[in-house]
Formats: C-alpha cells, structure tokens, sequence
C-alpha cells in the first residue's frame, strides 16, 4: 500500500453539456474507486438544461466534487482545457459525463505512473456499451483495435505494458488511446491543450502532440471504463460526414506542419485519401454528385487508389446521367 505521505494528489476533469440526467453516473464512478480522488472537477460547459443545479447540489453533498461553470460554450477541448487549468492535483484523469469507470480504474493508471517515473501518461481498456445495456465491444482496444501488437510487458506487474515501438509510430497509424481512461501528469496536462478548432479528434489531437514530442505512454491491459452509446453519440449518414470533415481538419494541420517529417507527411496523405473517400461515400448516397466528385479527387490526389477511382466513376456518370440515385449502386 502506498504511503500516506507518497499518495499523489490526483483530479478527476469532466467536461458536461447538457448532462442534468446522467453525470451523477460518471461523478459516482470516480467517488467509487478503490483508489479516491481528492478531487472531481466537472465543467458545465454553459448547459441549457438543470446540470448546473444538479452539480451545485452535488458540491453541497460531496466536497470532494467541484464544478466549474463557464459563461461562453466552449465545447469539449475548452470545457477539458478549462478543468486542466483549475486542476490542483499531480496528476489529472479524464472521464466523459456520459461514461463511468470500474472501480479500479485509478488504483492501476496510478499505480503504474508511480512505479515508473519515465510514463507521462497511462491509458487502459474499455467497453462500449448501448444504452439499453447490451454490450457493443467487450474490449475495443485488445480485440478491436488490437494494441497487443505494440506493447511489451511492464515489469512492475501482470498486465501492465509500455510501446515496443515509437509511440508517435502508433499513433500515426490508429488511434489507440481512449480520452476517458486516460491519467496523465498535470505538469504535462497543463502545458499542452486540446485543440479548441476541433470538435471530435480534439483528443486524438493532443495524443499525436505529446507522442510526437516523446512523450511516453503505459498501458493497463483491463477494462475499466464503460462508453456508451446513445443518440447523442452514435455515428449516423450526418455525424458520419460531419466527423469526416473534422478528422480531415486534423490531418490536414499535419500535413501543413513545417515540422512534420517526410513520413508524418506520408500517412497523413494516407488518412486524407481514406477520409477523402469516406465522404465522397456519405455525399453520393446522398445524391450530391458534384460535391462526392470533387470528394473522391481529392481522394485521388492524396493517394491514388482503386476504389477512390471507382467512386469517381460512380460520381461522373451520376451526374451525366442526371437525376438517378446511385444509392441503388453503392
């Protein structure tokens, strides 16, 4: 057992908007850790719901919960820069307000930040659950995304791992560290920022930032966060376009980065092919032919491939044959 006088001060940050019904769930779950915080710091992000009542009775009932309340919508980067900022702890752990963590959760991401010193950050495993209980992924980075291919063990104990590899390697290829189940040193924390142009890759963002200034990552091979899945959050032919268009924000600043390397530059062509492609997808099923054409050339431009070269096609004889949906085609 760690002693008293070795504890780090640890903060939990939640950015809420429009939560009234549901972030009671996320504050519980960090009050149930067996590791508690000193303190839980949830941002209303100028909610036009009762959040802002439901978190001052909260403060009432439990001193450990301090809310922040934000006169401007900010969205999620400014509501987490906002609790970064009045962070007093060692250390900062994010949650979601619509998401909860096991009660482990903290005991092991502290655990390990403490047994090595070099770690700037620990991360563990979820599950994606809908909201009508089902489970969606049992585990989405061991068997969704398949994380073991990256990491050897950790000697401080079973189940705790760091990169084989660069973790900027990693990250450059797929986003595999979850937001919500991250802990992360506030020194740290409080020199970076997500980035507030963002709205959705904000977090996959400062993850690429701190992995490319060599920022080391531990991870924690146990589920102990549930994300759920709602109308709010769910992907549909709308968000699906819409987070397209901000992923494509986000690789695009990289590409434009006058310090990005010769390979950086590389797969960031090769994430804006795919988003390119992605979205000249949602726009013709939407019929908007002009705008899937000039979609898939960018497509095209940024890496040529067959079936970018098929949606073109597609686009083309769309709209030489007029007004015929192709979604009969796709």
């Amino acid at each position: 057992m760690t002693p008293a006088s070795d504890r780090p001060l640890v903060s939990v940050v939640i950015p809420a908007y429009n939560r009234a019904h549901i972030v009671g769930r996320a504050i519980e779950s960090a009050l149930a850790q067996s590791w508690l915080p000193d303190e839980i710091v949830v941002v209303d992000d100028c909610s036009k719901d009762a959040t802002r009542d439901v978190l001052a009775d909260w403060q009432k009932r439990q001193p450990r919960v301090r809310p922040v309340f934000l006169a401007n919508n900010s969205g999620p980067a400014g509501a987490r820069n906002a609790g970064v900022e009045a962070a007093r702890g060692e250390l900062i752990a994010f949650l979601d307000s619509d998401d909860l963590w096991l009660p482990g959760h903290l005991a092991e991401c502290v655990g390990l930040l403490q047994n090595d010193p070099g770690l700037d950050l620990v991360f563990s495993d979820l599950r994606r659950v809908h909201v009508s209980g089902r489970v969606v992924q049992s585990s989405f980075l061991t068997e969704h995304k398949r994380i073991g291919q990256y990491l050897a063990p950790h000697p401080g104990a079973p189940g705790w791992y760091r990169f084989r590899v660069p973790e900027v390697e990693v990250l450059f290829r797929d986003y595999v560290v979850p937001v919500q189940t991250t802990v992360i040193r506030a020194e740290t924390a409080k020199a970076f920022r997500f980035d507030q142009s963002l709205r959705g890759p904000e977090d996959y963002r400062l993850m690429l930032q701190l992995a490319r200034v060599g920022k080391r990552f531990g991870y924690v091979d146990r589920v102990l966060c549930e994300v759920f899945l709602h109308d709010a959050n769910l992907v549909g032919e709308g968000t699906d376009a819409r987070m397209c268009g901000e992923d494509i924000k986000l690789w695009g600043g990289v590409l434009r980065d006058p310090a990005s390397k010769r390979w950086e530059r590389l797969q960031s062509h090769r994430h804006l092919s795919r988003l390119w492609h992605d979205q000249g997808h949602s726009l013709l099923r939407r019929g908007e032919r002009g705008q899937a054409l000039r979609a898939y050339a960018r497509s095209l431009w940024h890496r040529p491939s067959l079936r970018a070269t098929k949606g073109f096609a597609k686009a083309i004889t769309g709209l030489v044959t007029g007004g015929r949906s192709q979604k009969e085609t796709l």
